[in-house]
């Protein structure tokens, strides 16, 4: 489904992560690992067509995501750590606002299971501004599924959330790869680690595969 093939990318003289290659198959749940700035963020951004990578590929059903943009519009859906919505305007018309399709097909997304699990519905009409870090973080989730992405990438879905929130959203991931989603995340929650099948260790600018089994001291050993 990806294929990242020999990825680089720096801030202008400081080099962030150079040649990366990994793959990422279909119905996987892969997470990234890593102390805090080894580029966890950055490596989603680009995946997600954010950010221009220095130099190398990355395809997504066979498809070069920085040769066509509307790749990564119409087929990836990323949450940042820090969701992008105006906060004078509705939960509902920024969701319209980042929606690559018509409006008609927006209204008939939010009415899915997976919008009504997170809850979303009792959201629409709120100011972003009035909600808290939880409801702010469903309604990016959200966000990045209404247009039904091949593929979902997270960073930090969990952070600094309080367990019910937390819960919440490890439910919907668990209900979100049963139904076939593909997902590729930032993470050191337990409870999203116990999600993935695969775990990529970030360090010096270089990845490597690792155990998904492994936690706490042994983990952090492989990070450091």
């Amino acid at each position: 489904m990806l294929n990242i093939q020999n990825l680089s990318f720096s801030y202008g003289r400081k080099k962030i992560f150079h040649g990366l290659s990994f793959t990422v198959a279909q119905g996987d749940c892969i997470g990234i690992v890593g102390c805090n700035g080894c580029g966890k963020s950055t490596l989603l951004s680009v995946l997600a067509g954010c950010r221009p990578a220095r130099s190398g590929s990355v395809f997504l059903e066979g498809c070069d995501i920085a040769s066509d943009p509307s790749v990564s519009r119409t087929r990836i859906g990323y949450v940042p750590q820090e969701i992008p919505f105006i906060p004078e305007l509705s939960v509902y018309d920024n969701l319209l606002f980042w929606y690559p399709g018509k409006k008609q097909d927006m209204d008939a997304a939010l009415l899915s299971p997976i919008c009504h699990a997170l809850g979303i519905r009792e959201l629409l009409y709120k100011r972003v501004s009035v909600l808290s870090g939880g409801q702010r973080k469903k309604a990016g989730i959200v966000s990045a599924l209404l247009h039904h992405p091949a593929l979902l990438l997270l960073d930090e879905p969990s952070s600094a959330l309080d367990i019910g929130i937390r819960s919440e959203i490890t439910d919907f991931l668990k209900s979100y790869l049963q139904n076939g989603g593909t997902v590729l995340l930032s993470t050191h929650e337990e409870c999203e680690l116990t999600l993935c099948n695969r775990l990529i260790a970030m360090r010096n600018g270089t990845i490597h595969e690792i155990s998904p089994s492994l936690r706490d001291i042994a983990l952090l050993q492989q990070i450091q």
